[in-house]
C-alpha cells in the first residue's frame, strides 16, 4: 500500500529515499537533486524524482538554517548527524546520544544552523 501526503515524506518513494541517505550520506542528496537540475525543461519529472528531490531540498533547506518545522525531528536530527558527517565530524556516541534525545525543535533548528559553519561537534552542540 502506497502513502502520500501534503509534507515532504509523507510518500513512500521520499522515505525509502531517506534510508538511502542515511547510509550514503550527503552524496546521495546531491545526486537526486542533480537529476531533477538536468532534466529536460520540455519534458515532465518522474513523480518519484520529483517527490525525492523535494525531500532533498527540504534537507538542504533545514541545514541551510531553514528548517521546515513539519519535518520529523528524526530526519532534522538525521540530516544533522549526515551533514557532520560529510564534513568529517563524527559524535562520539554520547553526542549521537544528546542529539537523538532532543525533543526541543528551537535547539535541533539551532544545531542546523550552524552544523555547516563549526569547527567540531563539542562546539555545536554547546552553542
Amino acid at each position: 500500500m502506497s502513502s502520500w501526503g501534503p509534507k515532504p515524506f509523507d510518500n513512500d518513494s521520499a522515505l525509502d529515499w531517506f534510508a538511502e541517505v542515511t547510509t550514503r550520506g550527503a552524496a546521495e542528496v546531491c545526486r537526486v537533486l542533480e537529476i531533477v537540475a538536468d532534466a529536460d525543461p520540455d519534458e515532465y519529472v518522474d513523480v518519484d524524482d520529483a517527490s525525492v528531490a523535494i525531500a532533498a531540498a527540504t534537507i538542504v533547506a533545514a541545514c541551510s538554517g531553514s528548517p521546515d518545522a513539519r519535518l520529523p525531528h528524526a530526519h532534522l536530527k538525521q540530516a544533522l548527524l549526515t551533514v557532520l558527517g560529510a564534513r568529517g565530524l563524527e559524535a562520539t556516541e554520547a553526542q549521537r546520544a544528546r542529539i537523538w534525545a532532543s525533543q526541543d525543535l528551537a535547539e535541533i533548528q539551532r544545531w542546523l544552523a550552524h552544523v555547516v559553519e563549526t569547527s567540531s561537534v563539542t562546539a555545536l552542540l554547546d552553542e
